[in-house]
């Protein structure tokens, strides 16, 4: 029997935190998901050609037709060609030359970036590279954004660097730096470019908008590949709490190929896409996720996580391994009660839609490894995913009236499904859960006193001889089925 001062205090808790949000062949059956746009031919071949080869491939594409803000006359742009043979002092030739309504135009070759380019205060400007345009340096950073910034492309550009360092670096090879109290970024676009710093713990790309009123809107990051990188691929962030305001919106990052992330991470577990701080509206759809890195070290890894956004797509990602585990999906903090102190909305409306999932492991890796591991979400929705795992399907801590429902999971570790923490008001249904080839614990497991008032109905579940309850409600779960 449960207290009832502690289920009052629970059921109060969930009030507060929704008044801050104001298997692969018969497994597939059936399901029709978005491919990612990556061809077969890619995928096999993209690392083992030479590295002209490989940008032909990720270059493809009018540089002159890039911006899509109706405002803009390319007419009124003027180009300007750049011969990295040419020039001595490329950064300072670069950096001279970065005005409005200017198109750079890189030749193919190698340019030594020793001094950061500083992109500031511009609009209808672009940097734009031929196969073959590389940007190396000895520094972890190459390129940084700041200031008020309208229609800035960066397209068909490789960046490199050559830095060894074991020391945690939180930028990245590209810096969107938006620290202004009043800085806006609107339409800023990085395309069919790669990031390789297989040496050093810094990002393929930062974002980071933690200017008192500062606003990034419209950030696209479309079309690019992220190979040996040491500690993330693409981070956006906004950890600005005092005040908690909304300092992005309108993001997508679609269509790009994240190989071997986290090559020396030791620190804070590295993911290929992270979001977090509160933002709104984004959209992470199409990409591919391999091979993770966490064999390595003793974290656990994340293909892609959600620590804030509210109004999130995931959708079309394919995230998978075949030598070690990681995480798929993640919804990290902030808790309820970080939510609460701040006033800050939980993430919400979120939608976990038409993703394939395939992660494998060795023993040591299993509990790493889980297809989705879901936290602090309300009003969210989870449908038809494939997911194949040596772990736990989906977990769910502390999520509120979420759908999971029309998805094939299998898994050979674990439970299908686990919910535990406050986790109320569930509705669990039609999917296919297939736990035949894990320990005998129940395929969906409620755990606690405080999982309960969900429901879990008409979920094609195989029959095995022997096998306990298919729902199963642990350490005081209760109305849950």
């Amino acid at each position: 029997m449960v207290p009832s001062k502690i289920y009052c205090a629970c059921v109060f808790i969930i009030w507060l935190g929704l008044l801050a949000g104001k298997n692969i062949k018969n497994e597939t059956k059936g399901i029709v998901l978005t491919e990612p746009r990556f061809s077969s031919e890619l995928r096999s071949n993209y690392f083992n050609k030479s590295e002209v080869e490989s940008l032909k491939k990720s270059s493809k594409g009018n540089f002159n037709d890039r911006l899509t803000d109706k405002d803009i006359a390319h007419k009124k742009n003027k180009y300007i060609d750049i011969n990295s043979a040419s020039f001595s002092n490329t950064p300072s030739l670069i950096q001279s030359l970065i005005a409005n309504n200017v198109v750079l135009h890189c030749h193919g070759g190698v340019y030594h970036i020793d001094n950061n380019i500083q992109i500031h205060d511009v609009e209808n400007f672009q940097i734009i590279g031929d196969v073959g345009t590389v940007f190396t340096s000895s520094r972890n950073k190459i390129i940084e954004l700041s200031g008020t910034l309208k229609n800035v492309v960066l397209s068909g550009l490789k960046f490199s660097s050559t830095k060894k360092s074991s020391l945690n670096d939180t930028e990245g090879l590209i810096v969107i730096a938006n620290y202004g109290v009043h800085d806006t970024m609107d339409n800023i676009v990085i395309e069919k470019c790669r990031f390789t710093n297989r040496n050093t713990q810094a990002n393929g790309i930062k974002v980071i908008s933690e200017g008192t009123q500062s606003m990034i809107n419209h950030l696209s990051i479309d079309d690019n590949v992220f190979a040996h990188i040491g500690r993330m691929g693409i981070e956006l962030q906004n950890h600005l709490y005092e005040p908690v305001r909304l300092r992005y919106k309108n993001y997508v990052i679609a269509h790009n190929l994240f190989y071997d992330v986290g090559t020396i991470q030791t620190g804070p577990a590295p993911s290929c896409i992270s979001v977090s701080g509160y933002a709104l509206n984004g959209e992470i759809s199409n990409n591919e996720i391999k091979d993770m890195h966490m064999n390595t070290s003793t974290n656990v890894y994340y293909g892609i996580e959600n620590a804030g956004t509210v109004g999130l797509l995931i959708k079309g990602n394919y995230i998978h391994t075949i030598g070690y585990g990681f995480t798929g999906i993640l919804g990290s903090g902030p808790s309820i009660a970080e939510s609460l102190s701040r006033g800050q909305p939980l993430k919400s409306k979120w939608i976990i839609e038409r993703n394939i999932i395939s992660l494998k492991g060795s023993v040591p890796d299993k509990t790493k490894i889980r297809g989705m591991d879901i936290s602090y979400s309300n009003d969210y929705n989870i449908n038809n995913n494939i997911i194949l795992t040596d772990g736990i399907g989906i977990k769910l801590t502390d999520c509120l009236r979420g759908e999971i429902v029309d998805n094939n999971v299998l898994v050979k570790n674990g439970n299908a499904l686990y919910l535990q923490g406050i986790c109320s008001g569930n509705l669990i249904c039609h999917n296919q859960l297939d736990c035949a080839q894990t320990l005998r614990q129940g395929v969906v497991m409620f755990k606690g006193i405080q999982t309960r008032n969900n429901k879990a109905f008409d979920n094609k579940i195989p029959k095995i001889d022997n096998h306990p309850k298919w729902y199963v409600n642990f350490e005081g779960a209760r109305d849950n089925f």
